[in-house]
């Protein structure tokens, strides 16, 4: 509320920014609680209302390149994180604020190139659970991204990007192909 307030009226001083800045990224890839819905606590839901906050972050004009890629670097541990699997549409509230990037070319294409392509290294970790949770979280995060992609943009080398990325994160995707081309 303090980033949504200060955002259409000025009131921190840029050392309070940072200090929040600061703070809001390194609580969101500290926290271990990722799940989502809490059956007797309601929703915890840490990694989708952080993202919600890292929106708000992205808006403020104090937000330098150098803050984008730390904001872009925390959803890439918090969807490479080692014991959870997201399902809660964490992926739609990482996306919108990643979408928001793209959208108002707050970073340029190739930085935002770079990131997509390095949520697919996890295709080439060991396999084991840490990896697989990698895969499915960057999976769905690039799906996501993908479609939103696809109906608010035309940017061809951005869409080629994401569904290169999911084909390296899909394990079946040579199965896929072999399906179209027979």
């Amino acid at each position: 509320m303090v980033l949504k307030r200060h955002r259409k009226k000025p009131l921190l001083s840029i050392d309070e920014f940072t200090d929040i800045k600061n703070k809001v990224i390194e609580y969101y890839i500290s926290e271990k609680d990722l799940r989502g819905y809490i059956q007797k606590s309601e929703w915890a839901h840490a990694a989708a209302h952080g993202a919600d906050v890292m929106d708000e972050l992205v808006q403020c004009r104090e937000c330098s390149e150098d803050i984008l890629k730390e904001i872009l670097n925390a959803f890439k541990k918090i969807l490479h994180n080692e014991t959870y699997i997201f399902h809660a549409e964490e992926d739609e509230r990482i996306c919108r604020v990643v979408f928001r990037i793209m959208k108002g070319n707050l970073l340029s294409n190739q930085g935002i190139i770079n990131w997509i392509e390095g949520l697919s290294e996890c295709a080439g970790w060991q396999n084991n659970r840490m990896q697989y949770i990698a895969k499915v979280n960057s999976k769905n995060f690039i799906r996501c991204l993908y479609f939103k992609t696809m109906h608010y943009d035309s940017t061809l080398d951005l869409i080629n990007v994401l569904f290169h990325a999911e084909e390296k994160l899909n394990r079946f995707h040579k199965i896929d192909r072999g399906l179209i081309e027979n």
